[in-house]
C-alpha cells in the first residue's frame, strides 16, 4: 500500500518497510497459489471464451492474479519474478 501524506502524524501512520515487504510476500504467495490452480490456462483461453463460457469465479481468479501482479510490479520495495500474462 502506498501512502501519500505529510507531517509528523503521517509518518507515524505509514507502514514500515518491514510491513510492506510482508504484505508483498503474502501477495506473492497468493499469486503463486492462483497460478498453481490453473489461472494461466484460463487466461490463455482468451476473451471470446471468457465472454461465452467462463464462470464468474473463474473471471474473478483471473482479475485477482492481474491485480496481484500489478501490486508486485509497481507497489513493492523488492522485486519478484513475474509470469507475464
Amino acid at each position: 500500500m502506498l501512502v501519500w501524506a505529510h507531517g509528523p502524524a503521517a509518518a507515524e501512520d505509514a507502514p514500515t518497510l518491514k510491513d510492506q515487504i510482508a504484505e508483498c510476500r503474502a501477495a506473492e504467495a497468493e499469486r503463486s497459489e492462483l497460478i498453481r490452480g490453473g489461472v494461466v490456462e484460463l487466461y490463455d483461453k482468451g476473451v471470446e471464451w471468457a465472454r461465452s463460457s467462463a464462470k464468474p469465479e473463474e473471471l474473478g481468479r483471473v482479475r485477482r492474479v492481474i491485480a496481484l501482479q500489478e501490486r508486485l510490479m509497481f507497489g513493492c520495495p523488492e522485486r519478484f519474478p513475474m509470469l507475464l500474462l
